[in-house]
């Protein structure tokens, strides 16, 4: 599994040493050719999609136009982005991304909020470890799953339906508590 991440991002010759005109690839060759095509689908539309984006599950229709594809329409094409970011730009729009954004700056304002709390009790780190998951499931810099497709759907509905119960049950306690 290390050696094929390797060979994909980084170009090793086969004396395992870096070639001198070495590239490396933030992600496998395949899935930057399907975020450079969400990109593209982004960058070649009028200002109505580039405002709300070209529709949710639109990407698979859209990556094998000419112009959305550098490259053979075959390696472009899946049924999303694989990249979350790239997704919500393609599909949604700026108005995605700012929804995106938004969200990535509640859960980090939250996890600022329980680390900088004196004392940590268990709510807290349930909370945090929670935090975490949805920020790392939510990170931009990372491959995803499609995220109007059930299974990616599933673990993060999840992660938010188990959040906001430690929320609410947090707060119920503590009004019982001050009673």
């Amino acid at each position: 599994m290390i050696d094929h991440t390797l060979q994909q991002t980084i170009k090793i010759n086969k004396t395992n040493t870096l070639e001198k005109y070495s590239y490396f690839n933030i992600f496998s060759p395949q899935h930057e050719k399907h975020i450079m095509s969400a990109y593209l689908i982004y960058k070649n539309n009028n200002i109505t999609h580039k405002m709300f984006g070209s529709g949710p599950r639109m990407f698979r229709k859209l990556c094998s136009k000419v112009e959305n594809c550098d490259y053979n329409p075959e390696q472009c094409c899946s049924t999303h982005p694989h990249n979350i970011f790239m997704q919500f730009l393609s599909e949604l729009g700026i108005i995605g991304i700012i929804f995106l954004m938004i969200f990535y700056f509640i859960i980090i304002f939250k996890m600022i909020k329980i680390f900088l709390r004196k004392t940590y009790e268990l709510m807290d780190n349930a909370k945090l470890v929670l935090l975490i998951a949805m920020f790392i499931n939510f990170f931009p810099l990372i491959t995803s799953g499609n995220f109007f497709n059930g299974r990616f759907s599933y673990i993060n509905f999840l992660f938010f339906a188990l959040y906001f119960y430690i929320e609410h049950t947090d707060k119920h306690d503590v009004k019982i508590r001050n009673n």
